[in-house]
């Protein structure tokens, strides 16, 4: 059983998300600094961030946990509703995995693509 933390202060996308994931252990956090201590204290295998958090900006997010050694290697996925075609590039070049935009995919499909990361 794999540990996700999901970054993201929508409450139903939570909901939806840890329903969805059921067979892993879900960490959860509504905001970047609550998600940032949770990334230290329970050194999870895979971030699911949204890049709209009522704290920070989900790029520089991205960017501190790939700066520290020990979380560097962790996956991190986007889930956000920017299309914003410059916000998604400064993500990829932060270093997420991917980015996908919430209305463009289905909850089966991002399970299917965190699969493929753990």
């Amino acid at each position: 059983m794999a540990k996700i933390l999901v970054i993201e202060d929508d409450q139903s996308l939570l909901n939806n998300l840890v329903l969805a994931l059921n067979a892993h252990q879900v960490l959860v956090a509504k905001t970047a600094s609550e998600g940032l201590e949770k990334i230290k204290s329970e050194k999870p295998d895979l971030i699911l961030l949204d890049l709209i958090l009522p704290d920070a900006d989900g790029v520089e997010v991205i960017k501190k946990i790939k700066a520290d050694n020990e979380s560097k290697n962790i996956p991190v996925i986007v889930l956000t509703n920017l299309t914003d075609e410059e916000k998604l590039k400064a993500a990829e070049s932060s270093g997420c995995s991917q980015c996908f935009i919430k209305a463009d995919w289905s909850i089966d499909d991002l399970v299917k693509k965190i699969e493929t990361y753990l």
